[in-house]
Parts: C-alpha cells; structure tokens; sequence
C-alpha cells in the first residue's frame, strides 16, 4: 500500500498517528512501488524509509539542486538569508528595515 501523509497529530501516550490518505493506482507513486520489486532490502519493520525521487523538491536557495528532505541542502538556508540581507544592505540595515516593517501576529 501507499499513503499519502498530510501530517502527524500526537495521540495519547506521546505518539503520533498519520493523517493521510491511501494512494490508488494512476498515483505516480502507488504506480512506481505498489506490487513492484521493493527499493529497499527488506527488514523486520515492515516501515521503511528511503530518499525517494518522487519527494525531491529543489533547494530553496535557488540554486536548483534537489532536497530530499528539508528545504535546504546543508548550508543552504545560510545562502538564501544572507542574498536576502544583501538585497537591503548591511544585516544593521536589514535588522532595521524588519524591526520597522515587522507586524506582530495577534492571538485570536
């Protein structure tokens, strides 16, 4: 079978549970690994992760590489923060453009 997670709820105990749904055949994925030859050596666990293509997403840099997991490759979050703070000048001239544009959120 394959899932679809939208996200993890904790439960009881300190646990976590899926909140998904069930991918059915014409799902890229369901169609690459559902009754074919598993990606993996097969273990105990009958739940197993590995970098899969199919939940690559590219850098959010921008440099154009693919990341597995996360949103940037190591380093990269450095990269993308730092071009921003260039854009407006110095990090003092950032810090001062955001503490002046910053809104805080309010509690509802």
């Amino acid at each position: 079978m394959a899932i679809r997670i939208d996200k993890l709820v904790p439960v009881t105990g300190g646990r976590k549970a899926i909140e998904g749904r069930f991918l059915e055949s014409g799902d890229e994925v369901y169609d690459a690994y559902v009754g074919e030859t598993p990606p993996v050596e097969p273990t105990r666990n009958p739940i197993t992760y590995f970098d899969a293509p199919h939940d690559s997403r590219l850098c959010g840099c921008d440099c154009g590489e693919p990341v597995a997991g996360g949103w940037f490759l190591a380093g990269h979050d450095q990269k993308a923060l730092h071009a921003r703070v260039a854009k407006i000048g110095t990090v003092r001239d950032f810090i001062s453009w955001f503490d002046s544009t910053y809104v805080e959120p309010t509690a509802e």
